[in-house]
């Protein structure tokens, strides 16, 4: 693990863990206003139409198409959206979905242009962006820089947010990385990390930045990867929810989740995860998004049914 791999002190940070509620006292305030929301639903590519050649009874012969027939893969996408737009309606509350099984090259969003505010998924990519700020001035993390990143990831600690939110210069500073990992909806304020608007789509592309670290398809080194993958691996148990309920005996999971009780949805929930799950023969990256639930507990079955219902139907 990283505290293990990578730090040689650690100093400790005196600050409770949380991540729940809206920001804390003393932190600046939470912006108001009304949670806009927008879906789209997904094509998908029919199969190649296949022809055929029958005799008339003057002997000519004429060209027929044969009824298009969808593949297997194809019809359990569309059992998928199916079933998410079920589970969406079922418990009335809004969801984006964006995921992409690397080994096949299968992918599958609905909702995915849903905007949701990230709550503490928005940790993730604050120690993306510090991260690719130090390979930009040849430098790596320092270890009392792991350690708060150990605390905002590992134990979602929200003073250990605001720490790094700073040092790497608020929104502007966010905003500049996001537009080189790939990220076209994401809104990103000075007041609160937590309440930075994003898109299934856009998380699926930071993990994806995150994930292929050290390649073409990312900004990121090979060393910033790591760091990340390893932080979301181990964060503690009991925030072990969301995309993990996608995965199969001892594959690797790396996550972050976020959620938080918004004063503009009448206190309903936001409850989101982010992740990659791995094997010898797996490469699931996933971002789910969703709000408006009465409770937290509700909110992560949610996810999770949405989590597992992806995995199913994608990695066939």
């Amino acid at each position: 693990m990283l505290t293990r791999r990578y730090l040689l002190t650690v100093a400790p940070l005196g600050v409770a863990a949380a991540c729940a509620g809206e920001p804390a006292a003393g932190n600046p305030p939470a912006a108001t206003g009304a949670v806009t929301s927008g879906t789209t639903t997904p094509t998908s590519t029919s199969p190649t139409t296949a022809t055929t050649t029958t005799a008339t009874p003057t002997s000519k012969a004429t060209t027929t198409r044969a009824p298009s027939r969808p593949t297997r893969a194809a019809a359990s996408l569309d059992d998928l959206r199916e079933e998410l737009s079920a589970l969406s309606r079922r418990y009335g509350v809004d969801l984006g979905i964006a995921a992409t099984e690397r080994r096949s090259g299968r992918s599958f969003t609905w909702g995915a242009d849903t905007t949701i505010e990230t709550a503490s998924i928005a940790k993730a990519d604050i120690l993306a962006t510090l991260l690719l700020q130090l390979q930009d001035r040849g430098a790596r993390p320092s270890s009392s820089q792991l350690a708060v990143a150990d605390a905002m990831i590992r134990r979602s600690d929200h003073e250990s947010a605001w720490t790094l939110f700073r040092q790497v210069g608020l929104a502007s500073g966010m905003s500049a990385a996001n537009q080189r990992f790939g990220l076209r909806s994401t809104q990103c304020f000075d007041y609160s990390w937590g309440l930075t608007r994003t898109s299934a789509r856009d998380q699926l592309r930071l993990v994806g930045a995150i994930s292929g670290a050290g390649t073409s398809s990312s900004p990121l080194d090979a060393h910033s990867g790591t760091v990340l993958l390893d932080l979301m691996e181990d964060v503690v148990a009991e925030q072990k929810w969301g995309v993990s309920a996608a995965a199969h005996g001892t594959e690797r999971v790396c996550l972050k989740n976020g959620w938080l009780p918004r004063t503009t949805l009448g206190k309903r929930w936001i409850i989101n995860s982010i992740g990659r799950i791995t094997s010898s023969s797996l490469d699931l990256r996933l971002a789910i998004l969703s709000q408006r639930h009465p409770s937290q507990g509700q909110g992560i079955d949610v996810v999770e049914q949405a989590a597992a219902l992806t995995r199913r139907h994608l990695a066939v």
